[in-house]
């Protein structure tokens, strides 16, 4: 793959239409390459310790709503739950970029904005959807930190 399409994909994830369709729809098969190649450019920048403190957060949230009926999950408090990752969402990244140093600051930032922009659509969703929504979401999230840390071990 040349620098070209890298960049293409690259750029997906910071189209809006994109986010929404791995939110709504999760991953497909033609989403996987899309994810590996932004995983990898991730890793040319930043390491993956500072992914599982988001990665360590959305975990305590899939595993509750995996356990539960759809309906037995309070959707106002799984909104909150979510609503109150964006400023430690925004903290963390703040301090990722400060101190890359103009190395990767675009991609580090879409990254960023891939959290929240789907964090959004999420609580957006008053219904049962909503739920399906964050797991499409974590499993595209989680799909990121595999390729990342694949792509870090690679380097070395």
């Amino acid at each position: 793959m040349n620098g070209k399409e890298q960049k293409r994909y690259y750029k997906e994830f910071q189209n809006p239409g994109f986010i929404r369709e791995l939110v709504l729809n999760g991953i497909k098969r033609e989403y996987i390459e899309k994810i590996e190649e932004f995983a990898k450019e991730l890793g040319k920048n930043f390491e993956p310790t500072q992914m599982y403190r988001i990665f360590n957060d959305l975990v305590k949230i899939n595993d509750e709503v995996r356990r539960k009926d759809k309906k037995d999950i309070d959707l106002n408090d799984f909104h909150k739950r979510l609503l109150v990752l964006r400023p430690r969402i925004a903290y963390t990244f703040a301090r990722i970029i400060d101190r890359s140093r103009d190395r990767g600051k675009e991609i580090i930032d879409t990254f960023k904005r891939f959290i929240i922009n789907s964090i959004d659509i999420i609580t957006d969703e008053n219904s049962e959807k909503a739920i399906d929504y964050f797991k499409n979401f974590f499993d595209v999230y989680e799909s990121i930190l595999a390729y990342h840390k694949a792509a870090i071990v690679m380097k070395k």
